[in-house]
């Protein structure tokens, strides 16, 4: 719990003193403790300005500095520094640095949110020792897709520190938010003609960045027979975004490809859901979303990487006209697949995807997909990895714990599934019994570009949150954070 210190120093004399340089523009400020003890910089500079008066109000409450721990402490006596002072735990010093990052995010986040419901309208924030992740956490602990009176937005000022870091994280913080709106907008005004429009608007202003919407005449123009079949049975037609982002400081490697699964709305189709929780599967996008993100995030950030993002675009709706499971459909590359069961969609829109990124000769694919129910019964919360490359896992895992969003890797062996994917009556099944997540990967790993190296994301326990969880709440933007320090940092 966060104890309230109240104090207008009535019982002491404190000599006025001027801190900070713009003190009439701030009602509040964020600084830290440690574990240890010890203030921040930026703390131990203000508990003088009060002649020590804070550590003395922080003793008192007997708390330890750890983690989620805080102090809001009130002060009309020393000019120029702001009325509201909110000391956040960080925990031990000696915390490995992406548990320390994630420990500065909430902390950012928690200070900001408390000066906010006492009466702070315009916050500064220190940097807590990384300014990129406290930027981040204040900016993602902002967003509210339709806020409430009490979640109303503050005006977050970095308060001395390197304004750079802060500034880049804040960009990057806003193309988590937008992929979070796109993933969060309800379905009617999220369709696929929608949100390719949308996706448009969002990269129309960034840098080196070209968006290509191709209509139901190209999809069937490129064979893509699964994403017209998972499609037919809607009255929203499909769509196809093609984005490519190729700025003058990229090599001239081959690009890295990036698929996002856009099913915009997932009834199941003819093998349809229950009706409990179906409302939710609007957000069966959030794949595509996090495409568009992470491409506004790197040509903020100007990234030298070039990148293309794939988006198949579809709903998955019953109807006279929906595939019927039985059904058989060609996909891009020829292959024949048995629908076995309606619901399990995403995998043959990817299997087009996938098949049609061979023309860019990619240096890898990525292909993030709120895939498979099984992956959250497996791993929770944790976005499920699969990979035929381990360089290529072990850079991600790298960038995951950087970002705190969890990843965990799962088995991928294609022969071990090939006799269960097969079908008396086409090459392939969509669905077959056993773990679903794994199957769902090894059905995939047929549409990979031979020698292409491949990561599959099943974001489908990590994409949404059941309830809040420090500055993020519903949806995560999982995993654009992941993609762009690992496309800022990538090593062949």
């Amino acid at each position: 719990m966060f104890a309230l210190a109240r104090t207008s120093f009535h019982q002491r004399v404190i000599p006025s003193r001027s801190y900070c340089s713009s003190p009439t523009v701030l009602d509040g400020v964020v600084i830290g403790r440690w574990q240890d003890g010890s203030f921040t910089e930026q703390g131990k500079k203000i508990n003088e300005a009060t002649n020590g008066h804070l550590e003395e109000i922080w003793k008192l409450t007997a708390k330890k500095g750890k983690s989620g721990e805080g102090l809001l402490y009130f002060q009309t006596s020393v000019s120029n520094l702001p009325p509201r002072i909110a000391v956040i735990g960080l925990g031990k010093p000696s915390e490995v640095d992406g548990k320390k990052r994630e420990t500065i995010r909430k902390a950012a986040d928690a200070g900001t949110k408390m000066l906010r419901h006492n009466g702070a309208h315009r916050v500064g924030v220190e940097d807590f020792g990384d300014a990129l992740a406290a930027s981040e956490g204040v900016h993602l602990g902002q967003y509210q897709y339709r806020p409430g009176e009490e979640d109303r937005p503050v005006q977050v000022l970095p308060y001395e520190m390197d304004e750079n870091s802060w500034n880049k994280g804040k960009k990057l913080a806003e193309a988590v938010n937008l992929t979070r709106h796109l993933t969060e907008t309800p379905s009617n005004l999220m369709t696929p003609s929608i949100f390719a429009e949308k996706a448009s608007q969002a990269l129309s202003g960034a840098s080196h960045v070209k968006v290509e919407v191709h209509d139901k005449d190209w999809i069937q123009s490129e064979k893509m027979g699964c994403l017209l079949g998972v499609s037919q049975g809607s009255a929203e037609p499909p769509r196809f975004v093609e984005i490519d982002y190729a700025p003058p400081g990229a090599d001239s490697s081959p690009p890295i490809v990036l698929i996002g699964k856009g099913v915009t709305f997932d009834s199941g189709g003819i093998s349809i859901k229950s009706a409990s929780g179906m409302g939710l599967m609007r957000t069966d996008m959030a794949g595509a979303a996090s495409v568009v993100g992470t491409v506004l995030a790197l040509s903020h950030l100007q990234i030298p990487r070039r990148v293309v993002g794939l988006m198949p675009l579809c709903e998955n709706m019953p109807s006279g006209t929906a595939i019927k499971p039985g059904d058989v459909i060609t996909s891009r590359n020829g292959k024949t697949i048995e629908v076995d069961n309606t619901d399990a969609e995403g995998r043959l829109i990817l299997a087009d995807a996938l098949n049609y990124s061979s023309k860019f000769k990619p240096d890898f694919i990525v292909d993030i997909a709120t895939l498979t129910g099984a992956i959250k019964i497996a791993i929770g919360k944790m976005t499920g990895v699969f990979s035929n490359d381990d360089h290529l896992w072990n850079q991600f895992k790298i960038s995951s714990e950087n970002s705190s969003e969890p990843m965990w890797r799962m088995p991928l062996d294609p022969e071990e599934f090939k006799s269960v994917l097969k079908s008396e009556i086409a090459d392939l099944k969509n669905s077959v019994p056993g773990p679903g997540s794994c199957t769902a990967a090894a059905f995939l790993s047929n549409f990979v570009p031979a020698s292409t190296r491949w990561i599959h994301l099943d974001i489908a326990g990590s994409a949404r949150l059941d309830k809040p969880n420090g500055y993020l709440t519903t949806s995560t933007g999982t995993p654009v954070r992941t993609l762009v320090d690992l496309l800022s940092r990538w090593n062949k």
